[in-house]
């Protein structure tokens, strides 16, 4: 294997190295000033990962996608960056063993490349160099032409990005806590730079305090006793700035240990139960608002107060009494601040704790109801059989309940979280799925969230995951400036269970959002529908893939004033139709 790092810029690999049989990478480029390496015409195979960029190494590099091939002829067509060199490989895997030859994309990113004789197979990869001889990663493999609707000749157009500060709201974030654990350590600038503002992400919820007592991790987390709480590092402070400078709203966990009165660790089953513990917490929370008001708009007073390891557990009776404490506080100090409330999973005994705040007369004072709703849970899940099936029954429920008791806020979900290689924060004891499955079940997870008008923050986002944190860029631009709006939409097909979810932007365009939601797999060519949408007037219909990142005008008809789409192949990943009224 090898590894370029450090600075090491302007290196050449290749031709004809045989780069095979490492448990980890073949080739690893670290470090954001290791740039304008070339990787060319070698044979990388077997190894975990065959060429990985990190810590913005070789700029990040984005990698080819290849849409259509023939291997038995010898033809493949695709996107890259504008104007770069294409090498086409064959592999059995992900990477690149056969190195099958090249082609440039077009000034549009568009690549063709006809090789004079069939490709050996049995998949195909690609990588992109730009003119500063910088080489991206491996494409994803891709099994089958991608296609959206049968018989569409529409060109295929690679789906374009833009960072945080220059989308609208899209309602979607993420979550980053524990600084304490990570400081001495942990590159935050290099996963802002790298992971948040490239994936559009608006909302950020964070805290420099360990956000839970005990975390069943990969890495087992205890909480630092030696780290003071009424006190914020310069560098913490400077990460907030600059998620707040890139129009990323904050959303700040307000999880309080006491870690002044008890520096040798203390241990109680319940938490908030004397007027000497609460009037601590109360000093905390006017040192953290006082200190971020401006910056920070929202505040979550507990995350996963029904969890009951020590310290971290508060009856629900004195969870209500500290927020009907802590809001007027909050209130006083930044009267713009928004206060968010339950912050509870929704599985067994923590939905009853959740109901217990819904029901009580916290509602009335409170800007915002979360939850978190899925942790790797899927339509034949063993751990929690049926749950998937009735969540959209329960999530209802949540918000019904919470009007009918005086609630007049917004609603908003954490922690979507599929596990799978590389997702570092996810939970061990949760079931373990593929890049492209884990991938699919997010896409859902976040869709069926924002049809319902909630805001969704995912778990798991790590540019090791690449095509479960391309997935969720995509989604964040396409969803940019949308809001969930009820039109009708007519489904012909054979297929059962059908998820449907509309939108209307605020450039006047419309969103429709289409899945079947059974069990996800890793190949998935589609099942044809015909979808009508009456009284539209329609100028274009483009279909979007949000797995792959790729855009198709599609085939439409007018019949009776209504929109006909013909031939559509539903997934089950959501596909997008974005339709502008003429």
């Amino acid at each position: 294997g090898i590894i370029i790092s450090e600075g090491a810029n302007n290196n050449s690999i290749g031709p004809d190295n045989i780069i095979a049989h490492n448990v980890d990478n073949g080739i690893i480029i670290v470090h954001p000033n290791t740039l304008s390496n070339t990787i060319t015409q070698n044979s990388i195979f077997d190894n975990s990962l065959g060429i990985r960029q990190w810590d913005r190494g070789n700029i990040m590099l984005d990698s080819p996608q290849i849409f259509e091939f023939d291997i038995a002829m010898g033809s493949v067509t695709g996107t890259a960056c504008a104007n770069c060199i294409v090498e086409i490989f064959s592999d059995s895997g992900n990477e690149g063993k056969v190195f099958e030859g090249q082609t440039t994309a077009d000034s549009s990113s568009a690549f063709t490349y006809e090789h004079d004789v069939s490709f050996t197979g049995p998949y195909l990869t690609a990588t992109a160099t730009d003119a500063d001889g910088t080489t991206s990663e491996f494409s994803f493999v891709l099994t089958h032409a991608m296609h959206l609707q049968e018989g569409n000749t529409h060109a295929i157009i690679k789906l374009q990005h833009k960072p945080s500060n220059e989308l609208e709201d899209n309602r979607l974030g993420s979550l980053h806590s524990g600084f304490w654990h990570h400081m001495d350590f942990q590159d935050f600038q290099g996963i802002i730079d790298r992971e948040i503002i490239p994936m559009g992400l608006k909302h950020v919820k964070m805290t420099i305090n360990e956000a839970e007592y005990f975390l069943n991790m990969e890495v087992s987390l205890s909480l630092d006793w030696s780290k003071p709480e009424l006190s914020i590092p310069p560098v913490f402070d400077d990460y907030v700035t600059d998620l707040v400078s890139h129009d990323i709203t904050i959303i700040y966990q307000l999880n309080f240990w006491d870690k002044a009165n008890h520096p040798g660790g203390w241990e109680v089953s319940s938490r908030f139960k004397t007027e000497e513990e609460i009037s601590r917490y109360l000093e905390y929370v006017r040192f953290i608002v006082s200190h971020f008001k401006g910056r920070v708009h929202y505040y979550e007073l507990w995350n996963e107060p029904d969890v009951k390891f020590p310290l971290q557990y508060i009856e629900p009776a004195d969870y209500i009494n500290l927020a009907k404490r802590t809001i007027p506080v909050i209130k006083q100090i930044d009267p713009q601040a928004k206060i968010v409330v339950g912050s509870t999973p929704t599985f067994a005994e923590a939905r009853e704790y959740l109901f217990k705040i819904l029901n009580s007369d916290l509602m009335p004072m409170a800007d915002v109801v979360s939850w978190h709703p899925l942790f790797g849970n899927v339509p034949d899940s063993e751990q929690s059989p049926g749950y998937y099936a009735t969540y959209p029954t329960l999530l209802a429920e949540i918000m019904d309940t919470a009007k009918s008791n005086g609630f007049q806020g917004e609603f908003n979900v954490g922690e979507i979280s599929y596990n799978g290689p590389g997702c570092g924060g996810c939970s061990i004891d949760d079931p373990s799925f593929s890049d492209i499955v884990s991938a699919k079940y997010t896409a859902r997870g976040i869709i069926l969230h924002l049809g319902n008008g909630i805001s969704s923050g995912v778990g798991g986002t790590s540019s090791e995951r690449h095509l479960h944190t391309n997935t969720i860029r995509n989604i964040a631009n396409i969803f940019a400036g949308a809001s969930a709006d009820a039109f009708t939409v007519e489904i012909q097909t054979d297929v059962q269970n059908i998820k449907a979810f509309t939108f209307t932007k605020t450039d006047g365009s419309k969103l429709v959002a289409i899945w079947t939601d059974g069990v996800a797999v890793e190949i998935d060519s589609g099942m044809l529908a015909t979808l009508t949408i009456p009284s539209i007037s329609v100028g274009e219909v483009t279909g979007i893939d949000v797995l792959y990142g790729f855009e198709q005008q599609l085939i439409t008809s007018s019949e009776n004033d209504n929109l006909v789409i013909r031939g559509l192949l539903i997934k089950d990943y959501p596909i997008i139709l974005r339709i502008t009224e003429s």
